[in-house]
């Protein structure tokens, strides 16, 4: 048994496919100036508290959707340089991916009113519970094939990889992003609730409320506590990696001599036989 990262990026063909059709249809998007456009618009307009919360409301969600974009690819970077799990089969997650991105995509659109995007960011906060729950189980999973591939390893290479599943188990598995993401959710509908009740009474006040709780949702719980969680595992696996990378060019640099060492004993032999 060989443990082979390489064969879990092969089999993870299509999760790739699903972050690059993401990043392509988000940065599309935002490629048009939509911010830009917005920002002159609102900065024409009188100072008002409900604009400037408009626009702190579409900066924040810019800032989560560059963050979706960047966090996709890094991780999954990280898992097909770590997991390699026995008689394991990726899951086709090309729905929620889109979906994921399209609902980002939509909250760009939709941040001028709160209404919109009440609606927008709780069906994505709900899309991500899923995505979590999927996650959670599929990791947990494939962690533990991992190890099972593991075993029969070299003491060194054991070590490594152990190593780093024992961090892609406590943030993936361990770590309260369910409970995170619902209290994201929770929060975007109240947001929401507010929002109805501002177009229902015709109180500009339930609207600067409802602003105020998205944003918070969004730096605090979305921004602030997951970029400090996913930092941690950064930090932590860059150790690993960089283990990894001088365990496979040590192992490169052998063979590399002993192909040398056996050209250079086959070209004696061949002298001497001259």
């Amino acid at each position: 048994m060989v443990y082979s990262t390489a064969i879990t990026e092969r089999r993870a063909i299509h999760i790739r496919h699903v972050i690059e059709w993401g990043t392509k249809l988000i940065l599309g998007v935002v490629g048009i100036g939509l911010f830009r456009t917005e920002l002159l618009r609102v900065t024409a307009l009188p100072r008002e508290l409900n604009n400037e919360l408009y626009l702190a409301l579409l900066t924040a969600a810019t800032l989560l959707t560059a963050g979706w974009i960047f966090v996709a690819n890094k991780e999954f970077e990280i898992m097909c340089d770590f997991l390699d799990p026995l008689q394991y089969r990726i899951p086709d997650e090309t729905f929620i991916g889109m979906a994921i991105a399209a609902a980002l995509t939509i909250l760009l659109y939709t941040a001028r009113n709160p209404l919109w995007f009440g609606m927008s960011y709780s069906a994505y906060m709900l899309l991500s519970v899923l995505g979590w729950t999927r996650v959670i189980r599929e990791m947990n999973t494939a962690i533990k094939g991992s190890r099972k591939n593991l075993q029969d390893e070299p003491k060194q290479k054991r070590e490594i990889y152990g190593g780093a599943l024992d961090i892609l188990n406590s943030y993936y598995v361990e770590q309260a992003n369910l409970p995170r993401v619902w209290t994201s959710f929770i929060l975007g509908v109240s947001g929401l609730i507010f929002s109805i009740l501002a177009m229902t009474s015709g109180r500009i006040i339930f609207n600067t409320v409802a602003y105020l709780i998205f944003i918070l949702s969004i730096l605090v719980l979305e921004g602030g506590l997951a970029f400090y969680w996913r930092f941690k595992l950064y930090s932590q696996m860059r150790s690993f990696e960089i283990a990894k990378y001088d365990l496979e060019h040590a192992k490169h640099h052998k063979r590399s001599r002993q192909t040398r060492s056996s050209a250079t004993d086959s070209h004696e032999t061949e002298g001497e036989t001259e």
